[in-house]
């Protein structure tokens, strides 16, 4: 399960599982899917994509999974007892540290600082984001395109900077402090390896799908906190989207959020 990718920010791609004689099967594939946010929805008017028909099909499949395994009433108290518990809905997989400086008890909006980390990203705008950049990252990351041919764990949150468009995965923590031990991406990879120095970012924590409205409405939200704080200022304006978890995740149990670098007050 640790290789299982969590749902890709800006992707159509799908996991599907099967088990064949004791044997779990994944396969990644492509569908018509709007279920992740538009990565232009929160520069522009909010207004994000139509939820197709496929996209609430997969939703209602995800919930009766639920019902399959469990009675009602076990769901129920499942989704209430999930309610802000944001541990509890982040997969048991290696993330970036972070420490939080401050907490607001009724937005909810974090400041944290984050201790360097590394990740890999697609070296490409928006206009591959919808389809090309998953691959490019998962061809990374399993070893299809590192010059060793290194597989290595997932880890979680996929990121999307909603500025450039570029997707990260987050490089396995033995590479934190030492990027130049990682395998470098193959030639035609389309990836780069990049250093997170430490940070400090204003953080909104949201669960369901992180839908195109959803993600405009929390990033307006965050900005508008930000600009009536007498505390933390923006560094800059640019967000990033953070996913945790994978595409049957149950909606109660997601764990999303979006950020911005800021700084103390003068």
């Amino acid at each position: 399960r640790d290789h299982i990718l969590p749902q890709q920010a800006e992707s159509p791609v799908v996991v599907l599982k099967q088990s064949r004689e004791g044997e779990q099967r994944l396969r990644y594939v492509l569908q018509s899917d709007a279920m992740d946010a538009d990565a232009r929805s929160a520069a522009g008017d909010g207004a994000g994509p139509e939820v197709s028909a496929a996209s609430k099909a997969r939703a209602l499949y995800v919930a009766l999974r639920q019902l399959v395994a469990n009675d009602v009433w076990s769901v129920e108290r499942s989704a209430n007892s999930m309610d802000n518990d944001w541990d509890a809905r982040t997969p048991k997989l290696e993330t970036p540290k972070y420490q939080v400086l401050s907490r607001d008890a009724l937005s909810g909006v974090e400041v944290r600082e984050y201790a360097p980390y590394a990740v890999v990203q697609t070296q490409q705008g928006p206009e591959v984001a919808n389809n090309r950049s998953f691959f490019m990252l998962a061809d990374y990351i399993f070893g299809k395109k590192n010059v060793r041919s290194e597989k290595m764990a997932m880890t979680t949150p996929v990121q999307m900077d909603r500025g450039s468009g570029a997707m990260s995965f987050i490089m396995p923590s033995k590479y934190w402090s030492s990027l130049e031990d990682a395998p470098l991406p193959a030639a035609n990879a389309g990836v780069s390896l990049e250093e997170r120095p430490r940070e400090t970012l204003a953080v909104s924590i949201f669960g369901g799908y992180a839908l195109g409205p959803t993600v405009a409405k929390k990033t307006e939200e965050l900005i508008d906190f930000l600009q009536k704080s007498d505390r933390w200022e923006m560094v800059t304006n640019s967000t990033r989207l953070m996913q945790y978890n994978d595409p049957f995740t149950v909606p109660w149990k997601r764990r999303n959020e979006v950020s911005i670098p800021v700084r103390a007050k003068a």
